[in-house]
């Protein structure tokens, strides 16, 4: 799988909800912001800006997120399998 492939946002935004990475604020410029923790007010968990390129993110910007919300070795080696399943499931291999 190319690590620059652009997965869409939709499919990405799902797989985090799944591994506890939540979308907080989607801005028009393609600037996302994720916690990990969904959006309360104050919001006191873990965030980070994020820009999507094109209709998703890359490989290398979903470990970056994954990694500075918390997510240990493993769950990211899990999370970029469900990845890699959008990947070959649309016929990108």
């Amino acid at each position: 799988m190319p690590l620059l492939a652009s997965f869409e946002f939709d499919y990405v935004k799902r797989v985090f909800e799944r591994f506890g990475i939540f979308l907080l604020e989607d801005f028009g410029d393609g600037q996302t912001r994720w916690g990990n923790q969904p959006m309360t007010s104050p919001y006191t968990a873990l965030s980070l800006m994020a820009n999507r390129y094109g209709v998703g993110f890359d490989l290398f910007t979903i470990r970056n997120i994954a990694h500075r919300l918390g997510l240990g070795q493993a769950k990211v080696m899990e999370l970029e399998r469900e990845i890699e399943k959008y990947f070959e499931q649309n016929n990108h291999a």
